[in-house]
This record gives structure tokens, sequence and C-alpha cells, in this order.
């Protein structure tokens, strides 16, 4: 079998409601979609994040990775994703814009050789075969304390134990609005929050000292990636366990903030370079003795699908980000949808390679270049 062609899409989608954030608010989503083909009629998709400058990413896939890979055994992922880095690892291109394409490549990859092999990408990692993962509602975005409890409340009604919260608005202002939800949904319910780099570090150790008061069960990204003294500084002063990942690319930069206290750690299988990467990730972790829980925040369908994947394979994963808030890339991408939580767990797709299918008709829709 060789791959016979390599064809990128971006795709782009209006959210009905703007997700309100840390810094910024979302009020369109946007992805590159990845096509592998082969000579043996088997095809992959794969999924690289394009948040802001999707064009980047379909430049380096269309542009410097299709042209590395044409004609290759698509079997051989390990050496192909080693094949396609090393393009540009000896200029020191090794974040950024150039892992998020490999991402989409690599996740394509693990659909054809799942398909080929007639097996879901998660029995073909060989690990742990779950057939269904816990997850948790993400997220509450910001509003008023009442209509963020609110909205809190309505979760719990739909089964979901495990809530996340976006803080950022400042120290005083979120612990209002933490405080009126915990006491709206009562103790049993396990409550994290996503500051999406919001604080400095200071202000984060008083609010994460309050988060402590309110039995919550993770901090996340309360300093901004690169500010790893601040991240020393949080493991230091607080209780409870700080969460980070979303934003890196590679195996030194995880262990960059797992040295430095991160004990939750979060990829983004369309950002970290694909399953294939990720998992060496999730492994690193392991030695650390830290939690798997990946990231999918704003991504279509085809990146959650991975990372359900990732989620039934990796032995120290922790629990799922299923995405509540609406994005027509989601919900609306594929002939059929993936899977919902029921009591705060969701299955794993069934079907060989990732288990599913675009819709061509929404991803003409969809399809800005």
């Amino acid at each position: 079998m060789k791959i016979t062609d390599v064809k990128t899409h971006i795709v782009s989608a209006a959210m009905p409601i703007p997700w309100r954030i840390g810094n910024y608010v979302i009020d369109k989503a946007f992805a590159v979609l990845v096509e592998v083909f082969t000579d043996a009629g088997i095809s992959g998709v794969g999924e690289s994040i394009g948040r802001l400058s999707p064009k980047a990413a379909k430049s380096i896939i269309d542009d410097l990775l299709a042209p590395c890979i044409m004609g290759a055994n698509p079997m051989e992922i390990e050496g192909l994703w080693t094949r396609m880095f090393n393009l540009m690892r000896f200029r020191g291109h090794t974040r950024g814009f150039f892992p998020e394409a490999i991402s989409g490549v690599d996740m394509a990859l693990w659909d054809v050789c799942g398909k080929a092999l007639e097996l879901p990408v998660h029995r073909l990692m060989l690990g742990c075969n779950r057939s269904e993962v816990p997850a948790y509602a993400s997220s509450i975005f910001f509003d008023s304390p009442e209509k963020m409890a609110e909205k809190a409340e309505h979760l719990v009604a739909m089964g979901f134990n495990a809530i996340k919260i976006k803080v950022g608005q400042g120290v005083e202002t979120d612990t209002v609005c933490m405080k009126t939800i915990r006491n709206a949904v009562g103790p049993g319910i396990r409550l994290m929050v996503d500051a999406n780099s919001a604080f400095a570090a200071a202000d984060a150790v008083r609010l994460g000292r309050r988060l402590d008061e309110l039995n919550v069960l993770w901090f996340e990204e309360p300093v901004p990636p690169d500010d790893l003294e601040g991240y020393r500084l949080l493991a230091a002063k607080l209780d409870l366990p700080v969460a980070a990942g979303e934003g890196e690319f590679t195996l030194d930069g995880v262990r960059s903030i797992l040295e430095n206290g991160v004990r939750v750690f979060q990829p983004d299988v369309a950002r970290a370079g694909g399953i294939t990467e990720v998992r060496k990730m999730a492994t690193l972790c392991q030695a650390f003795k830290t939690a798997f829980a990946p990231h999918t925040g704003a991504s279509s369908a085809v990146c959650m699908a991975a990372s359900l994947h990732l989620s039934a394979a990796v032995p120290n994963f922790m629990i799922y980000e299923h995405m509540v808030g609406q994005n027509p890339l989601a919900e609306s991408l594929l002939k059929e949808p993936l899977p919902v939580p029921k009591n705060s767990r969701i299955a794993i797709p069934k079907g060989p390679g990732l288990g599913i299918e675009l819709d061509r008709k929404a991803l003409e829709k969809f399809k800005i270049g």
C-alpha cells in the first residue's frame, strides 16, 4: 500500500453563542482537515488545529509534508512522523505551526492503518482497550454568577458529575462566581477551573488558595505556558493540582512543564504532533506520576474522535473533555455524530480507524479554503 495523494481543507463556522474566556472571545471555529489517500482505495482523515491562521498549516502540509510522504507506505507511521519532523527540526522549527501541521497528517495515517487492519485506532495502539471513559462538561463561560450557577445546575441535571468553569475575570469576581456555583451544585460535584493563561503568578496564587477551600479538582493554565517560574511557584504554594499542556508541542516542552509542577497534562492531539507524539507524551507523564486529560476545545469532531481513542488506550488517562458549548464543526461535520456522554461517561467510536466519516455536503458548507 502506498500514499497517492494528500488533500487539505480549511473549514470554519460561526459560534451560535460566542465563547467568552480568559483573554479573548471565540466567535468562530477553524480547523484544517487532512485527507490521505492510498492506492488500496483506503483513505484517512486527520485534523490540524487552526485557531487563528489556518492557512499556515495548510501551506505547510501542501508544500512540505505531502511531498515528503508521497509514495510511502502509510503503515510506517513512526518512520513517516520522524521523516516529517526532521524536515525542519535541524532548522530550529520544532514548535508552532509546523508540529500542528504534522498532527493532521499523522492522525490521518492512523485512520488509514486502522481501516486497513479493520481495527479501531485505540486497539491498534495496543493500549488499555477501554470501551468508554469518564467525561466532564466543558465549559461554563463568563456570565453573571447567577447565570453561571444556573448553567452548572443544568449540566448536573443532564447527568454530569464533573464540570469545568472559566475563570480570569479577576480574583474577586472569580471567587464570587465559584462560590455561587459550588453552593448551587453542592459538595458532590467535581469542579475544575480554567484561566486560559489570564493571570500573573501572584494573582493566580491568591485565587488558587480560595479554590482550595472550594474543593476544586484542578487549576488549569493559571499563567501563560512559557511562565515556568510561575508554574513552579503555584505548585509550591497550592494544594490543588495545576493543569496545563494544551499549548505544548514537543516532548521537551512537556518535560519542562512536568519538571515545574504540572500534575494534570492536557495535550491537544491536533497541535502536539498527532497520535504518535501525544502517546509518547503520555508515557513521559507516567514517569512524573502525572494524569493525562486531553484538551479538545474549539476543534472539530475529527480531533475529538482522535482524543477519544487516545483516552481509551493511555494507561494514565484521567478524564475526557466533552465540550458543551455549541460548535457546528463538532456537531455537524460527520455523517454520524460522535457519542454523547451518559452519566458522565462517553463511549469510544467502534468502527475501524477513527470510526468516523466526513459528511461531504457539510464539508463543502463549512469549507473556506
